[in-house]
């Protein structure tokens, strides 16, 4: 399973939709989504949820979820960093929730309205917007951990996820193991590996992967530069380790990747 780590260049995102599909991922941000209508299927921390209509999902941060559209719905989802409404990164790193959904009936109907009202202030051009969209999240999210239920554990703490996750963006096209990650981060390789299966679902060697293959479908696609090349520079020891790991994410081999997207893109 691929997951990628999402950077977000903003305090706040809001937005409405339909049919939500997205691939597994995971940020340093808060993510809620309430589902108006339908039903959406999602996966958070390696475990599957059906939300219905009237059901919230809150993904704490650097949580592993992906959404899948089975059938229609109607959904709003805001993303947003904590601290930018006022919340400590504690209510969200300290705890551990039994699951990430609250369902139907558990929150005012009016919630409804509320986040209706607050993507029509996002994209407004008022002034007071995002003082108004800041205040309704903070309530929203306070809301929400109130009525949440938590296990008796704690994850691993935020600060080394985050150093993990810093150290592999900067470092996967090098040839890099868990010893030398757990020697850069200052803790023995046990505790970085509960932080790759707790915190982002998955293996240290799955994610590096994820991240040298996405890498190198970018490069596929944009440059012309030799498929050797590009398994050398985005840190596989060989074209057949990447011809492998490639194909097992991807789909298809490298060349036929590049040649199918190329003809795509030129459409």
């Amino acid at each position: 399973m691929e997951i990628f780590f999402e950077r977000f260049n903003r305090d706040f995102f809001i937005a409405s939709g339909i049919n939500l599909n997205y691939p597994s991922h995971f940020q340093s941000e808060v993510e809620i989504t309430y589902v108006f209508s339908g039903k959406l299927d999602v996966t958070e921390g390696g475990k599957n949820y059906t939300l219905n209509a009237g059901d919230f999902l809150i993904v704490f941060p650097n949580r592993e979820h992906s959404y899948k559209s089975t059938q229609s719905n109607r959904h709003i989802m805001m993303i947003f960093d904590p601290e930018w409404c006022g919340l400590s990164r504690d209510s969200f790193t300290n705890n551990v929730p039994e699951s990430p959904v609250i369902k139907s009936g558990s929150e005012p109907a009016i919630w409804s309205k509320i986040l209706k009202e607050m993507v029509e202030e996002y994209n407004s051009n008022l002034d007071s917007k995002t003082e108004i969209c800041k205040s309704y999240t903070k309530i929203i999210a306070l809301q929400l951990l109130r009525l949440m239920q938590y296990e008796n554990k704690s994850f691993v703490d935020l600060p080394l996820v985050n150093s993990i996750v810093a150290y592999c963006l900067n470092n996967y096209h090098q040839k890099i193991t868990l010893t030398d990650l757990s020697h850069v981060v200052g803790v023995n390789k046990y505790h970085v590996s509960r932080a790759f299966s707790q915190r982002l679902g998955t293996t240290f060697v799955e994610y590096i992967n994820s991240l040298r293959v996405r890498a190198a479908a970018t490069r596929l696609i944009k440059t012309k530069d030799p498929i050797t090349k590009i398994a050398s520079e985005c840190g596989f020891n060989s074209s057949r380790t990447f011809t492998r790991v490639f194909s097992q994410k991807m789909g298809l081999p490298p060349n036929r990747y590049r040649i199918v997207n190329r003809n795509e893109i030129e459409k």
